[in-house]
């Protein structure tokens, strides 16, 4: 087996992955952001991004 054979397909397999896990965090955040606001909103707080909007 030449070593060369092997690291194609294993660093596709393994971006893959990391796509996938990382991909759960970024739908997290997205759908999360509004609702945080709304919560800091309600104590008083405001995000310095949601002021400049």
């Amino acid at each position: 087996m030449k070593k060369g054979k092997l690291s194609g397909p294993a660093f596709v397999i393994t971006a893959v992955a990391a796509m996938i896990f990382d991909a759960q965090f970024i739908v997290v955040q997205r759908y999360n952001r509004p609702i945080v606001l709304r919560v800091m909103g309600r104590k008083g707080r405001v995000c310095r991004e949601s002021v400049a909007e």
